[in-house]
């Protein structure tokens, strides 16, 4: 009796012990429970329970920032496309460089020693720029066209040269040695060699050639070498594609810096604003001296 006594007593001593740790167990779960609005991830789908829970949190106040329409990119280089009107066409003031304009209007001028690789390319007339070679004549009239213009005709170039006083020099009637970009060396020799059967394709589109200092003379920089209406460098610097084909052949005017000051060769004809020469090259053909200036109605 007494040892079941003891038992029993000792039961009950154990019931409020036992009873308080289960309690205390359960506040204590309770209590380490994580939230729901702290269990899912972002952007994991949740339920019901879950969102009534973060609703209760306090909206702000505060707008969602509203976003600003993109600002125009200003024109850098075409803004200053620079053209002479003479009679019924306007005419480029200066030879040829080429912009690339990307998707927000930004302008990105092509490096005018390499051979332009894109279609989209955009002629532009601007001072003071080293002017665009290494394209052949098809090149020169998309690029025209781009910008809203197109290659000049004979006429055009040699009417815009000549002036209103058609002179055959378009500064002057007589030749002056020191008024263009005329009568340089012949430097291919000093890149490859003195033998000239030897010079290749490649040699010719060398970009080191219009690298080169003293050679290719930036636009506007011989401020001699101007017609009466306002035309640069018509006369050396480069030669210039024009519209006309001979027989799938290409036809360039004005010589380039490394030909002589009278711009009388066996191949050309004319002198001076009067110089052409077509019929040596395809018109797919390109090199270093060769650039364009374009035309407008």
């Amino acid at each position: 009796m007494l040892q079941t006594r003891q038992i029993q007593n000792r039961s009950v001593v154990r019931a409020p012990f036992f009873a308080a740790v289960v309690l205390t167990a359960g506040l204590m779960s309770c209590k380490r429970e994580t939230p729901d609005e702290y269990r899912y991830a972002p952007n994991t789908p949740v339920s019901r329970s879950t969102v009534a829970v973060t609703a209760s949190a306090p909206a702000s106040r505060k707008k969602p920032p509203t976003k600003k329409p993109p600002q125009p990119v200003k024109a850098e280089y075409s803004s200053k496309d620079k053209m002479v009107q003479i009679d019924g066409f306007s005419i480029d003031q200066f030879e040829a460089v080429l912009i690339n304009v990307a998707a927000n209007g930004a302008e990105i001028l092509h490096p005018y020693y390499n051979h332009p690789e894109s279609e989209d390319l955009v002629a532009v007339s601007l001072r003071g720029m080293r002017p665009q070679s290494y394209l052949d004549r098809g090149q020169a009239d998309r690029f025209c066209k781009n910008a809203g213009k197109r290659l000049c005709t004979t006429k055009e170039w040699r009417r815009a040269c000549m002036g209103k006083s058609n002179r055959l020099f378009s500064y002057s009637q007589k030749s002056d040695p020191a008024a263009c970009n005329l009568g340089g060396p012949h430097h291919l020799s000093e890149f490859f060699g003195t033998n000239n059967k030897n010079w290749t394709y490649e040699n010719f589109n060398d970009p080191r050639l219009s690298q080169r200092p003293g050679f290719l003379a930036k636009t506007g920089s011989h401020m001699e070498c101007r017609s009466d209406e306002g035309v640069y460098d018509m006369l050396g610097n480069v030669q210039e594609w024009v519209s006309e084909t001979v027989k799938g052949r290409g036809t360039f005017v004005g010589g380039f810096y490394s030909n002589p000051v009278e711009l009388v060769e066996r191949r050309a004809s004319g002198e001076g604003c009067t110089y052409i020469l077509s019929g040596p090259h395809m018109s797919a053909y390109r090199d270093y001296s060769i650039g364009f200036r374009c035309c407008k109605d």
